[in-house]
């Protein structure tokens, strides 16, 4: 056996002999990166690492509360879609009911909510369950959110553990840990009750499981990192749908068909477990049939005309995804040159180019899916996985042929500038979402203060404790309608998409709305809405409708979002 020291300070071995299944699945020798590099300067210190390794998981915690604050209660517009049908189908799962939202499936988000609400009413019934969470249900949506947060954290914080005591070095442990950082839609995305707070901790524990397939040791233990793998790729899964291109991941690394066998059916066993609350035929039905429409037709979500994608729209959204997260696809461009590269010294070869190739495989996946249903945060498994990509480049960083106090020098200031750019981007969001919180009260409180003794008819998405109750109700089976009706007796709702007025014990006839001499007010998205126009049918409301806009709804720029608005409504041209 050879040992190496190459000018970058990783120790490399070369076994001209392999012996293990991992190794004699290749047909030449191939190098890996030991338990240990050389430890870079910051790590002499060990207190000093481990503040700094504290550092990045509590920050997560001060910028993810900061978030929620800015974005307002979960009842306004923007917030309310999907938490409370979250919310509703975790009290379902908690009364022992199976959940009825499961088109992502995201059944491992609704049973730890269950597990949630079931710790905080140990002896309840399920009547007096129902209740308590029904009368304070942002209570129980900032509870579990606050669960994803701090699991967030704790895993950010052991992968910067892990990375560190495997490689020596804490700057790649901090670059680890500094990926969700990098994008605004990731610390975004930390906010709510839905899968992506879920996937900031699982892209973070995927990454180590990454690094780690790169050690010394992993010829040894092939079979748990398989394992792992497959287990946490079936919790990908069962939580949300867009995590299927990580799955390519494994496939790439593990070199024996062996391996791979064991990781997929280790991720199969994995995903009908976590999916265990949806295991019944007609539940299986929608969701493979929800998968199988936004698959076979080019609009969102199953809609639009037959065939995968229409390539006109597919270049407008790709484009608006790179500028939202133009981080993020630079790190890409850069990860392909290096994959292309065929230069010097600094050319990828055996596991780091294994690895590079099968997250960056990964992400451009991601990419092309998402592109066709244009919304950042779909995204986010590929967004959490942008520390590998920067330790590796980092890796090779350190190994040309620039002076280390050059290379230093300019991995601090490229550090720096990084850290500027996403300060000033999280505060700019930050400032977004106040102002966003500032027109949805705006409209509650027009109704409030203007409006008080007037019949209000709450459509989608109208920022109001009752519509946003009834939003869940609906996604959850309709189980708790009586409740409802007793907590806000006298709320009225309508679907565009149906054509339906109603009340929480179902629809009405809306002969009493047509009588009002003074109208009544339609509360919901602005139907100026480029967006949400696009999602209704020809006639969404009664022709003999006549709506004013009181708050909003003066925008008609397409791409410009106009939100929440407020419309006096009367019956007769």
């Amino acid at each position: 056996m050879q040992i190496e020291d190459e000018s970058a300070g990783c120790l490399i071995i070369r076994n001209p002999n392999p012996r293990s299944e991992i190794d004699k699945a290749r047909p030449l020798p191939q190098a890996v990166l030991t338990c240990r590099m050389q430890p870079d300067s910051l790590s002499n210190n060990r207190k000093f690492a481990s503040l700094l390794l504290l550092l990045l998981p509590a920050l997560l915690i001060v910028v993810a509360f900061q978030i929620r604050t800015a974005s307002g209660p979960y009842w306004f517009s923007e917030n309310l879609d999907p938490s409370y049908a979250y919310l509703l189908n975790s009290l379902n799962i908690s009364n022992l009911h199976r959940p009825n939202h499961i088109d992502h499936p995201g059944t491992p988000v609704q049973t730890l909510g269950a597990v949630i609400i079931r710790i905080l009413n140990p002896t309840a019934d399920e009547s007096s369950r129902a209740r308590e969470v029904l009368k304070n249900p942002d209570v129980y949506l900032r509870t579990i959110n606050n669960v994803f947060i701090f699991i967030a954290a704790f895993c950010l914080l052991v992968a910067g553990i892990v990375v560190f005591r495997v490689t020596g070095q804490l700057v790649s442990a901090l670059l680890l840990q500094g990926a969700p950082f990098l994008s605004a839609t990731m610390m975004q995305g930390l906010f709510g009750v839905r899968p992506e707070p879920l996937f900031v901790s699982l892209s973070i524990i995927f990454s180590v499981l990454i690094l780690l397939s790169l050690t010394s040791h992993a010829s040894t233990r092939t079979r748990a990192l398989s394992i792992a793998f497959g287990v946490l790729a079936g919790l990908g899964m069962a939580a949300k749908i867009n995590f299927l291109p990580l799955l390519l991941i494994p496939l790439v690394i593990l070199s024996s068909w062996k391996w791979r066998i064991i990781y997929a059916v280790t991720a199969g066993l994995s995903f009908f477990f976590f999916i265990l609350p949806i295991l019944a035929p007609s539940h299986l039905m929608r969701f493979f049939g929800f998968a199988v429409g936004i698959s076979t037709h080019t609009g969102r979500y199953g809609t639009g005309p037959a065939g995968i994608v229409n390539p006109r729209e597919f270049v407008r959204n790709a484009l608006s995804l790179m500028a939202t997260d133009w981080l993020f696809f630079l790190i890409i461009a850069a990860s392909v040159v290096l994959l292309l590269a065929k230069f010097g010294r600094t050319r990828l070869s055996g596991g780091r180019y294994r690895v590079l190739l099968a997250v960056t495989l990964a992400q451009v996946v991601e990419f092309v899916l998402v592109a066709k249903h244009p919304s950042s945060h779909y995204l986010m498994p590929a967004l959490g996985l942008v520390g590998v990509n920067l330790i590796v480049i980092a890796q090779l960083w350190r190994e040309t042929t620039f002076s280390a106090r050059i290379r230093n020098v300019a991995l601090a200031a490229i550090c720096l500038v990084l850290l500027l750019v996403q300060v000033i981007a999280l505060r700019e969001q930050q400032a977004e979402m106040r102002t966003l919180a500032a027109r949805q009260r705006g409209a509650a409180e027009k109704i409030q203060n203007e409006f008080r003794n007037v019949p209000v008819v709450d459509y989608y998405s109208a920022s109001s404790p009752a519509y946003a109750l009834k939003f869940g109700v609906e996604y959850s089976g309709n189980l708790y309608v009586s409740i409802m009706d007793e907590l806000y007796p006298g709320s009225l709702f309508y679907n565009p998409w149906t054509q339906q007025f109603s009340n929480f014990a179902g629809p009405i006839d809306p002969g009493g709305l047509r009588g009002t001499p003074d109208g009544f007010l339609m509360h919901g998205y602005s139907l100026k809405d480029s967006d949400f126009a696009k999602f209704l049918p020809p006639h969404a409301f009664p022709d003999d409708l006549t709506l004013e806009p009181v708050y909003g709804g003066t925008t008609d720029v397409p791409g410009v979002y106009d939100g929440e608005t407020v419309y006096r409504a009367k019956f007769g041209k």
